[in-house]
């Protein structure tokens, strides 16, 4: 049985995007906090962006992306132990503003903000989690 399920990221998936990215950078180089560019290979950029690009033509827009069973689980694996606190470190507006997040905008280290990210988290966890255990593969689409 094929199950089809989503998390919609809203307005917020460039700004999770970049914590988590920032994330993934500082366990590998303390010194230098954020993102000067993306980790294609980062299970975190995955968890949003997807591992591989299903048509190369489109592979700038990001458009169609997949993340294979043995991917899911590196994903799954990388969110599980990750919490807003965690991420508190990389919450400034203006860092994310001088890095070209498109929506930073949006995002003003608020209690709302921690709120809907912190939310938006948890389904997140939720969503790999139940791929796992369901052996599914995932499609990224974006719209």
């Amino acid at each position: 049985m094929m199950v089809y399920t989503t998390v919609n990221l809203g307005k917020y998936w460039e700004v999770i995007l970049f914590m988590l990215c920032s994330s993934y950078r500082n366990q590998r180089s303390p010194r230098s906090p954020g993102i000067e560019t993306l980790h294609l290979d980062d299970p975190l950029f995955w968890a949003i962006a997807g591992a591989d690009v299903v048509d190369y033509k489109t592979k700038q827009d990001f458009s169609l992306r997949y993340s294979t069973i043995p991917q899911v689980r590196q994903i799954e694996d990388a969110l599980a132990p990750i919490t807003f606190d965690d991420l508190r470190p990389f919450a400034d507006p203006d860092a994310m503003r001088r890095a070209g997040v498109y929506r930073s905008g949006i995002y003003a280290n608020s209690s709302r903000d921690e709120k809907v990210i912190t939310r938006i988290l948890s389904r997140l966890k939720t969503h790999y989690r139940n791929a796992v255990e369901n052996g599914q593969i995932m499609i990224h689409e974006w719209m």
